[in-house]
């Protein structure tokens, strides 16, 4: 969150670089650093939900932590990570399953799915990102992903038992 924060308002000397429409923070990998994110804005998101007591403080970290959620989010989206977005994606998903409070499920259905048109509205928004979605359905870019995942099944099937070793 500190990360998110610091990168988006330029604060504690932590500035976004951009490179070919994707931001990245202190020398980061964008793809790796835009999973970091998805990850803290999936434990916001189940810090918000579990502050279920009615006492003032649970009500402050259950809206502390929804609003530290969109640094996070913007920050997603500025990577332009795929991987990192379905992460997320799927992370939301996990809140809509079924909670044993009938009070709570009602609203992380309702927070989830809300959370997810916001996702989708963002990234469609964000013309660098939907270029990007664009390029791998349409064109099938992988960025060369798909070979490595070939040639890594080859080497698996190759020597299942011990695999390859260090290569020297």
């Amino acid at each position: 969150v500190i990360l998110a924060a610091g990168a988006i308002f330029h604060l504690f000397g932590i500035e976004l670089t951009e490179g070919h429409g994707r931001a990245t923070a202190m020398g980061v990998n964008p793809g790796t650093l835009g999973v970091q994110m998805a990850l803290a804005a999936v434990t916001l998101t189940g810090l918000h939900f579990n502050a279920t007591s009615k006492d003032l403080m649970s009500k402050i970290l259950s809206l502390v932590s929804l609003v530290l959620t969109f640094p996070v989010l913007k920050l997603i989206l500025d990577t332009g990570s795929r991987g990192a977005f379905a992460a997320l994606l799927v992370g939301c998903l996990v809140y809509m399953l079924p909670i044993l409070k009938r009070r709570l499920r009602l609203t992380a259905v309702v927070v989830a799915a809300t959370s997810i048109v916001a996702i989708l509205y963002l990234a469609w928004s964000n013309p660098d990102y939907a270029e990007r979605w664009k390029e791998a359905y349409y064109e099938e870019n992988t960025s060369g992903r798909d070979k490595i995942y070939s040639a890594s099944i080859e080497m698996i099937l190759e020597r299942p038992m011990l695999g390859w070793g260090p290569v020297v």
